[in-house]
């Protein structure tokens, strides 16, 4: 009995063949997960930027509570640092005005509240006019602040309450509308071919609610004041 040979187990490892399929099989699960995953992380870093302009917005109500119901006292970076108001009666003005995330500080208590996580810069100012602003590598990193302020408000005296349409006037919105579609815009681009169409923007609005938005409806929240 001490004699009989007893064979061990027999370990072979993978042919070519079935490496080749295994290797094909994650091939193909990256390439449909990889994408999946790129769009979450890209909407988890939209909505922490839709939460900064809300927060905003709350800070600029506490504000209008301590100053008799106005707006804050302040200007952004495309109102301060281009021609956006040369021109207009407020143009005087322009130097003695603080950055609007200054003001409102003393309100949001953190300054990272200004920086949104998909601010990568930008060669001009998307919303209406293309004022040329080089913010690269980041607006936030330049100016401390990602987002556009509607400077108007103050700049005419208006308060909260006294504001009409209060839902559908924006208070603030992304310094950029490229920044959550993806696109990389640069100084080349003009009027002719510049695609508003695809560019979308966090805004907030003078009741205090906030959403995503188009190019189109932000540009239309901009005019309601004029109707």
């Amino acid at each position: 009995m001490n004699n009989i040979r007893r064979p061990g187990n027999k370990i072979t490892g993978f042919t070519l063949t079935e490496l080749l399929v295994v290797i094909a099989i994650i091939s193909v699960l990256a390439g449909i997960l990889f994408p999946v995953f790129g769009r979450a992380k890209a909407q988890a870093k939209s909505t922490a930027c839709l939460s900064n302009v809300h927060e905003i917005g709350i800070a600029a109500g506490l504000y209008a509570g301590d100053t008799d119901d106005h707006f804050p006292h302040g200007l952004d970076m495309i109102d301060k640092f281009t021609t956006a108001l040369k021109g207009t009666p407020f143009e005087t003005i322009v130097p003695t005005y603080p950055l609007v995330n200054e003001v409102l500080m003393p309100y949001t208590k953190s300054r990272q509240v200004f920086r949104c996580p998909e601010d990568s810069g930008m060669y001009v100012a998307d919303l209406t006019f293309l004022y040329p602003l080089d913010t690269t590598p980041s607006t936030y990193g330049k100016y401390g602040s990602s987002y556009r302020w509607n400077s108007e408000m103050d700049l005419r005296g208006l308060t909260f309450a006294g504001t009409p349409n209060p839902s559908r006037v924006d208070l603030l919105s992304d310094a950029s509308g490229s920044w959550h579609a993806g696109l990389r815009l640069t100084d080349s681009n003009n009027a002719d071919d510049f695609p508003t169409q695809s560019l979308r923007y966090n805004a907030g609005y003078v009741d205090l609610h906030a959403r995503s938005c188009t190019h189109d409806e932000l540009v239309d929240a901009n005019w309601e004041l004029q109707l």
